[in-house]
C-alpha cells in the first residue's frame, strides 16, 4: 500500500507530542514524481553552505536538472524539521539498501567536511527517522547512513557511527509516542500494527490486516491490552504502540 497523506500527518502528530519543531513545507502532499511505500531511512548530509536553513530551497524543489525533491525531510542547524514531499525524493539512488520507492529519507544541513553537528539537529532527525519506523512498521535495523547504502560513492554522513545512530532511534522508538489510534481511523499505521497483532496471535483478527480500524480489531487490541495488563481501552495508544513495535518485521 502506498504512502498517503495520513500516514505523514501521523508522523507529525507523533513529532508534536515529542516537542520536535516541524515545519510542512506548502505543497508537501503533492510533491515527488512516484508513489512511495515505505519501508526504510536513509541519513544524509546536505554538504550546502553556511545558514540555518542553507538548503531547505534545493531539497523542497530539486536542483536545476532533476527538478525533483532530493529528500522528504531537511533538519536545519537550529534543529526544525521540513517536511517537504510525501511522494518519492530522489535521494537513493544506486545501492544495496532499496530504491527511491522504498526508502525515506532526511538531509541535515551540515557542510560534510568536519563541520560539528549540532545536538538539536541530530535529535530532530533522530525522532523523525523514529516516528516513520512506528508509523510504516520497521525497526531501527532498517535505518542506514547513505554511506552504507551507497559505499562506493557516498560519504554521507561523515562524523556520525551507524550502529550507535541505530540504537537511538530504537530507543526512541521504545519510549513509545503521543499517539491514539481507534476505531475508524485508515491507512498504513493501522496496517502495520495489524501485523503486529497477527504476530502476536495469528488468530486474534480474523479480518486481517486491511487498514481499517473496525470493531474486530478494536477487539484484537483490547485482547492484547489484557494479556500486556494494560487498560483494555481497545485503542492504540502510547504505550500499546511502543509494546507492539516488537512484533513489527525484522
Amino acid at each position: 500500500m502506498s504512502d498517503t497523506a495520513a500516514d505523514l500527518h501521523r508522523c507529525l502528530d507523533i513529532l508534536a507530542g515529542w516537542g520536535i519543531p516541524i515545519v510542512p513545507v506548502p505543497g508537501w502532499e503533492t510533491r515527488g514524481k512516484g508513489a512511495m511505500t515505505t519501508r526504510g531511512h536513509l541519513e544524509h548530509h546536505t554538504a550546502g553552505g553556511a545558514g540555518v536553513a542553507a538548503s531547505l530551497r534545493v531539497v523542497t524543489f530539486g536542483r536545476a536538472g532533476p527538478r525533483n525533491p532530493p529528500s522528504r525531510w531537511e533538519v536545519d542547524r537550529a534543529g526544525v524539521g521540513y517536511l517537504t514531499a510525501l511522494n518519492q525524493s530522489w535521494h537513493a539512488g544506486a545501492g544495496v539498501k532499496g530504491t527511491n520507492a522504498t526508502l525515506s529519507g532526511t538531509e541535515g544541513e551540515n557542510n560534510g567536511l568536519g563541520e560539528p553537528w549540532g545536538a538539536a539537529t541530530l535529535e530532530t532527525m533522530a525522532r523523525i527517522t523514529a516516528a516513520e519506523a512506528i508509523v510504516f512498521g520497521y525497526g531501527a535495523d532498517k535505518v542506514w547512513e547513505h554511506r552504507e547504502h551507497a559505499p562506493r560513492r557516498k560519504i554521507d554522513r561523515t562524523g556520525i557511527n551507524p550502529d550507535q545512530w541505530r540504537a537511538r532511534v530504537a530507543q526512541i522508538i521504545e519510549e513509545g509516542v503521543d499517539m491514539t489510534l481507534k476505531r475508524g481511523d485508515r491507512g498504513n499505521a493501522v496496517r502495520k500494527f495489524q501485523q503486529a497483532l497477527l504476530a502476536w496471535n495469528p488468530n486474534v483478527l480474523a479480518s486481517g490486516a486491511d487498514g481499517a480500524y473496525g470493531e474486530q480489531t478494536f477487539q484484537a487490541v483490547a485482547s492484547y491490552q489484557r494479556a500486556a495488563n494494560l487498560p483494555p481501552s481497545g485503542n492504540i495508544d502510547g504505550v500499546t504502540a511502543a509494546l507492539l513495535t516488537a512484533y513489527f518485521p525484522g
